[in-house]
């Protein structure tokens, strides 16, 4: 029995129509769970198996997507999951891809992957992938060159491709903002490796808090770190070595604020009581840290959510629409999550 003569003979025995079964085995959301359950029923009974192959075939779609990343350590992994669930429940499968983006030109596997995703014939990629200085501009314009959708999960706005954007210079100023409400006046800070834009960007949120109270930071208040806590333990010992009149530090991620604890307790020094501490990410475990840490949240299932909604809009619509669209931008402002470890008493006393 053909693709087309089985689902027929499923919609008969559901009593639904043909394309309310086609709905059910691409996982459209526009179907009631009675009778999407009543679908499925009849599907396991008979044993069907959808080809693949034909329905794309058909459609002139392959009913998948592609993540490209540079990193599955650190933010990338944390909104995968939410990529991955939403792109189910639209109907597509999920490739990842993993680039190396600190190098350019590009390594000759990482120049190639467009291409190949393009021969895989995937209807869409999202970028999720380290914004880094030295190779912006040359991802940027290969990826505004294809001819297939494309949704960036971005540091910055782009102004050719649709992006979801983190405000990461927003992230910084409110840390600022918060640690001079607090009665903090020296400030050093802990940056992520500054060839990265998502570092530049929280570096100058937090000048510009800085600036805006009458208190420019001077150099020796800023250290280069890794992203991670061993470097970040690293990182403090040589941010108050030079700058030892510090009372509040910003660390650009939660790792590395593990290691500025480690730090600071070596140092015979308490959090909030004499450094107050804000890291940034908001990562589950930071409400577990002793103290619990004030971070920066910038809604990683936002990010994902919204990446995967906007790529399934572009490619529901045709060639010719696409090429009349404005790119969309999508901004996730970020929200301070407040705990211990910067709430600081009238006099500089930790609070309880």
């Amino acid at each position: 029995m053909s693709n087309k003569q089985s689902i027929i003979y499923i919609a008969q025995e559901a009593g639904v129509a043909p394309s309310t079964v086609s709905r059910v085995l691409n996982n459209h959301p526009d179907v009631s769970p009675e009778t999407y359950q009543k679908v499925k029923a009849v599907i396991d009974r008979l044993g069907f198996l959808p080809n693949a192959a034909a329905r794309s075939l058909a459609s002139k779609r392959s009913h998948s997507i592609a993540m490209v990343t540079s990193d599955l350590v650190y933010y990338p992994k944390l909104i995968l999951a939410q990529v991955e669930v939403q792109a189910r429940q639209c109907g597509y499968k999920l490739f990842v891809s993993v680039i190396n983006s600190k190098l350019n030109p590009p390594a000759p596997q990482d120049a190639r992957v467009l291409e190949d995703l393009i021969s895989y014939q995937v209807d869409g990629i999202i970028w999720s992938v380290q914004e880094m200085t030295q190779s912006f501009e040359l991802w940027n314009e290969r990826l505004h060159r294809l001819n297939i959708p494309v949704v960036c999960i971005s540091s910055r706005c782009s102004e050719s491709l649709s992006s979801v954007s983190v405000d990461n210079r927003q992230g910084g100023h409110l840390v600022a903002m918060h640690l001079l409400e607090q009665g903090c006046r020296n400030i050093g800070t802990i940056t992520g490796p500054m060839q990265e834009i998502a570092s530049l960007e929280r570096l100058a949120g937090w000048k510009q808090g800085l600036e805006e109270a009458g208190l420019p930071p001077a150099p020796r208040q800023i250290v280069e770190s890794d992203w991670t806590a061993v470097d970040g333990e690293r990182s403090f010992n040589q941010l108050y070595r030079q700058f030892s009149e510090i009372d509040a530090v910003f660390v650009q991620n939660d790792q590395m604020a593990l290691g500025v604890y480690s730090a600071i307790h070596g140092l015979g020094l308490r959090i909030p009581d004499q450094i107050g501490v804000v890291g940034f990410d908001n990562r589950n475990e930071a409400a577990l840290y002793l103290p619990p840490l004030t971070s920066v949240s910038h809604h990683f299932d936002e990010l994902g959510l919204q990446a995967v909604e906007e790529i399934d809009r572009l490619i529901q619509l045709s060639p010719e629409e696409r090429t009349l669209e404005t790119p969309k931008t999508v901004s996730i402002k970020p929200e301070l999550v407040i705990r211990q470890s910067s709430v600081l008493k009238k006099g500089g006393l930790g609070a309880n």
